[in-house]
């Protein structure tokens, strides 16, 4: 939410309560444990524009929510070489032509019923894995049920199910939540928020700011990792920020060489001590490393 003045630069959803407002769209490569990329459009805006381009995800894996999804975008992904696990809507009248519980019973029989009409049968306990007719094309859904919100969860995905058993689908998509710990981060320790300016422009530099500053602490949590051959908390690292912070960032605005790496060689040594991966043996079994993926800052 922005200064109400903004509205007619950056418009947003409910006028009447929030005229003015803004969406802050990235993209998180978990091989680097950080912002590849990120943009900022009004909140009227669609999600969908600020998507990845099909030659970027060439050979790659893109996760996303459902704000994200679009059946012809997931066609031309996979026929550009992608991959994908996103969060699907609308589907219920899409036609089910196979559906099948983890133990292998089948769930259609003979016909090709809709979503809906095959909703009232699945099982609340199990995951369902089945093809369906997104734009004429036979598509994989992985559905499975959430208690929290009280209705299926369905995810659409071109990975096979000779390679991927549907838990690993889902497996794979709560990786998805890293972007948001990074987001969390941000607001909580790098002061990302709708800052109350009449400036467009300041508004704008202020996000940047944060975005850049969490990158730099990323990347200094990295350094330590190489270094010290520790596994790092980057959510206590940014938390720790009032220690060890404010010494590099005069010595910077200082130009003060040897106060830099003084104050560097300090934080490091702090943040070795203070700031390690609580749990690192339990989040290679359940947590980001389960898969093998090793953030390189």
């Amino acid at each position: 939410m922005l200064h109400r003045s903004l509205k007619d630069v950056f418009p947003g959803r409910f006028s009447n309560t929030c005229p003015a407002a803004i969406e802050l769209h990235a993209t998180l490569n978990l091989t680097q444990g950080c912002f590849e990329k990120a943009g900022i459009t009004p909140d009227s805006y669609s999600e969908r524009e600020e998507l990845p381009t099909f030659k970027e995800l060439k050979g790659q894996l893109l996760l996303a929510d459902r704000g994200y999804y679009s059946g012809s975008y997931i066609h031309e992904l996979d026929k550009a070489g992608g991959f994908y696990v996103l969060r699907a809507k609308g589907l219920k009248a899409v036609r089910v032509h196979t559906a099948f519980k983890q133990n292998g019973q089948e769930l259609t029989g003979s016909h090709s019923p809709k979503l809906c009409e095959l909703l009232p049968e699945l099982p609340k306990n199990d995951l369902i894995d089945m093809h369906v007719s997104i734009k004429n094309k036979l598509t994989r859904v992985v559905g499975y049920w959430s208690k929290k919100e009280k209705q299926y969860t369905f995810l659409v995905t071109n990975l096979s199910i000779d390679e991927f058993t549907a838990t690993e689908i889902g497996k794979l998509y709560r990786l998805r939540w890293q972007i948001e710990l990074l987001f969390k981060e941000c607001k909580s320790y790098n002061n990302l928020r709708g800052f109350q300016t009449s400036s467009a422009t300041l508004q704008e530099a202020l996000i940047y700011v944060s975005l850049i500053v969490t990158t730099l602490k990323r990347f200094l949590t990295g350094c330590i990792e190489k270094i010290f051959k520790t596994e790092m908390s980057t959510m206590t690292v940014a938390k720790t920020t009032g220690v060890w912070w404010i010494g590099i960032l005069t010595a910077i605005i200082r130009k003060h060489r040897k106060g830099l790496l003084n104050a560097v060689n300090g934080a490091f040594d702090f943040l070795r001590k203070n700031a390690a991966r609580a749990h690192p043996k339990r989040d290679r079994k359940t947590g980001v490393f389960q898969y093998g993926v090793e953030p390189n800052f």
